[in-house]
């Protein structure tokens, strides 16, 4: 075993006369700075991501409910006029029966263009242009569409 010991003034090694003298580091190395950084742009990275996801689910779903609103008014009118076929549906006939009575309701896609509700067809889809909009998993998982009734 070594006898030498550190000099605090010269940071030379000497001989032994007390306890070894060591000079102690305070603070975090670049190591650990990198590391705890890594850390918390992972989390952030992860909520970001978490809270995109959530956004589309809840647009989803609320686009759901406006759908089902207008299902409900589709058979309130069908029940209170049975010869009618749902193929004979205007906006205009179909309207009162809505939930708030003024206008059939406005949803958006995921991507920020409006939709329009194909009425003629029960249940009634959101279109696209002329193309359903449903970028859900399931067509009956109650996300665009009106799920199982």
């Amino acid at each position: 075993m070594n006898n030498l010991e550190c000099d605090p003034s010269t940071h030379r090694l000497r001989e032994p006369r007390s306890n070894l003298c060591r000079k102690r580091k305070k603070g975090l190395s670049l190591v650990e700075l990198t590391l705890v950084l890594a850390i918390l742009l992972a989390l952030s990275t992860i909520g970001i991501v978490s809270y995109q996801s959530l956004s589309a689910w809840r647009k989803g779903k609320s686009a759901g409910i406006e759908l089902q609103s207008v299902y409900a008014a589709q058979r309130l009118y069908l029940a209170d006029h049975p010869t009618s076929s749902p193929e004979t549906l205007e906006t205009g006939i179909l309207v009162p029966y809505l939930p708030n009575g003024n206008a059939l309701p406005d949803v958006d896609s995921l991507e920020g263009l409006p939709l329009t509700i194909r009425i003629t067809s029960m249940p009634p889809v959101f279109l696209n242009g002329n193309a359903v909009y449903d970028p859900s998993a399931s067509p009956n998982d109650g996300l665009w569409d009106i799920g199982n009734q």
